[in-house]
């Protein structure tokens, strides 16, 4: 089922967040999908949003490298995409680490060290990044028309303050995509239970 062949993301996450969707509604218009994507890295190498993407959903992307925008911008011209990092205080003062992987850049220091520690990381600049509170992304492109809605966070470090900072009861979420990184810190509330984990991510559905 998890074809290399068909999937865009790491670890073929896009294809089991599609068997997950197709568990819970049945036939999918793909149209009517939102995705709010932060840490949205390359807009197709290891996305996990390029597979809906290319039948019509629309996406929300968020990341903190400029390049990566810039190819967001060019590649996926219909769908949001933002430069900045998402915190709880907008006025809060953030570097962005840009390493070598792109994959395990991040704004959070103690990440930043701890993949220098343990990986072969290099880094390649420390650059001041805009700030934007995940509320306000939701008051500005949370689409009420569609009929589905996906989170999916994968901010090195610093997911579990994000997942802890959401009103879940205001915005609704049918399915939430967080990597594991989150296990230890974070709770999501009684309306989400756990679907699917993989060696990455852990897939929450909405009862």
């Amino acid at each position: 089922f998890y074809s290399v062949s068909r999937t865009n993301s790491l670890d073929s996450e896009d294809l089991k967040l599609n068997k997950i969707l197709l568990k819970q509604f049945g036939q999918i218009d793909y149209k009517n999908i939102q995705i709010f994507d932060v840490g949205s890295g390359h807009p197709k190498i290891h996305s996990n949003s390029y597979f809906f993407y290319k039948r019509g959903s629309s996406t929300v992307a968020v990341d903190t490298n400029k390049n990566l925008i810039k190819l967001y911008k060019k590649s996926r011209n219909e769908d949001v995409s933002i430069y900045g990092a998402v915190s709880n205080n907008k006025d809060t003062e953030l570097y962005f680490y840009e390493m070598t992987p792109w994959e395990v850049s991040t704004t959070n220091y103690e990440w930043y060290k701890k993949m220098l520690e343990i990986t072969n990381a290099t880094l390649v600049s420390k650059n001041k990044v805009p700030v934007i509170t995940f509320n306000d992304l939701l008051e500005n492109y949370y689409n009420t028309k569609k009929s589905i809605h996906i989170l999916m966070v994968d901010i090195e470090g610093e997911s579990s303050n994000l997942i802890n900072s959401i009103d879940f009861g205001q915005y609704d979420f049918d399915v939430v995509l967080v990597e594991k990184e989150a296990k230890k810190n974070f709770m999501l509330n009684t309306q989400f239970k756990l679907e699917m984990e993989d060696k990455f991510n852990y897939f929450f559905i909405k009862l």
